[in-house]
C-alpha cells in the first residue's frame, strides 16, 4: 500500500470504531483518577525523637479521626542526583555523538 492521504483516510475510515472507542477512554480519563490531599513529612525514621514526633503526629490524626496510611518513600540524596545526571549526560553523548561518529568513520572508510 503507498502511503498517500487517500489511503490514510482509508484507513482511518475502516478503523473509525477503534479511533472512536480510543479517543472516548481519553476525553474520559479524569474518570479514571482522583484527586487526594497528601501531607509529606521530613521525618528520619532512623532518628529516636523524629520517629517520637512522627508516632505523636498520627495519634492527634487518629484522635480527630481523619483517615490515613502512613507509609514510606526512597528518595535520591545530592550525591544521587549528581550521579545520575553525569550518567545521563554521559550515555547521551555516547549515543548521541560517539556512536554516530563511529558509525560515519566505518562508512566513509
Amino acid at each position: 500500500m503507498q502511503l498517500n492521504a487517500r489511503n490514510f483516510f482509508k484507513f482511518i475510515f475502516k478503523n473509525l470504531a477503534m479511533f472512536v472507542y480510543f479517543f472516548a477512554i481519553l476525553g474520559h480519563m479524569k474518570q479514571i483518577f482522583k484527586k487526594q490531599l497528601t501531607i509529606k513529612t521530613r521525618y528520619n525514621p532512623e532518628l529516636v525523637d523524629d520517629r517520637k514526633a512522627f508516632e505523636k503526629a498520627c495519634n492527634i490524626l487518629r484522635d480527630q479521626g481523619v483517615d490515613f496510611e502512613t507509609s514510606t518513600e526512597t528518595v535520591a540524596t545530592e550525591f544521587g542526583k549528581k550521579l545520575y545526571f553525569r550518567y545521563s549526560l554521559t550515555t547521551d553523548f555516547i549515543i548521541w555523538i560517539i556512536l554516530p561518529l563511529i558509525a560515519l568513520i566505518t562508512l566513509i572508510f
